[in-house]
């Protein structure tokens, strides 16, 4: 009977450990998330500053002509468009996106190897290097920046980032707040890229689709 009772005993306390390392995990999960949340910057960290370069990435509305003023007002020498779906050819892209011809074909590189942020970066990482850029602006929704500045930081460190946000700050009203779902998704990839980014896994994984020299 005691032997009955010293089991029931450290199977209650083993769920009562279980139940509190559940709570304190989810603890610091609402806080990061608040911390993460109240943390997003939705101006430009340097908006006059001028980068070797200008990288936008896709998959967001307003991040292509956001980018596209932002080189024709000289703020870098070249802008790579990267995460082009394959099948999108130029032409379409130019004009879905209202491009001017002569900035198009001057000055802007399309990049269609990635196919995630960390593909992103990767594919940035090689365009940097073929150009020797040692500094970027980096333009993206502003809940998705702070995990692009982790890939991106990973993919190659030592390389000066400046954040310039899609948001309400820099485009209008029209770009919304984004849910809490959506927040909570993208606070969980953060946290997966700046642990990757912690690890120190290096670009070079990716083989480029165009001719970045």
């Amino acid at each position: 009977m005691a032997r009955r009772i010293r089991k029931r005993d450290v199977v209650f306390a083993s769920v009562k450990l279980l139940f509190a390392l559940v709570l304190v995990a989810v603890l610091l999960w609402l806080g990061g998330f608040v911390w993460f949340v109240g943390g997003l910057q939705t101006t430009p960290e340097a908006p006059q500053a001028q980068t070797d370069g200008i990288v936008v990435l896709t998959g967001g509305p307003y991040r292509i002509n956001l980018a596209v003023s932002l080189l024709s007002e000289g703020l870098g020498e070249r802008l790579l468009i990267t995460g082009i779906y394959g099948e999108l050819d130029d032409e379409t892209l130019r004009r879905a996106n209202a491009i001017p011809k002569d900035i198009f074909d001057c000055c802007i590189d399309l990049g269609r190897g990635a196919a995630n942020t960390k593909g992103n970066a990767d594919e940035a990482a090689i365009w940097v290097a073929a150009h020797g850029y040692r500094s970027l602006r980096i333009v993206t929704t502003f809940d998705h920046m702070p995990r692009s500045l982790a890939e991106f930081h990973r993919a190659m460190p030592g390389i000066q980032l400046i954040a310039h946000p899609v948001s309400p700050d820099t485009v209008g009203p029209e770009v919304r707040w984004p849910s809490a779902g959506r927040l909570a998704l993208e606070y969980t990839k953060y946290w997966a890229a700046l642990l990757r980014s912690r690890a120190g896994t290096g670009a070079g994984v990716l083989r480029p689709t165009a001719d970045f020299t």
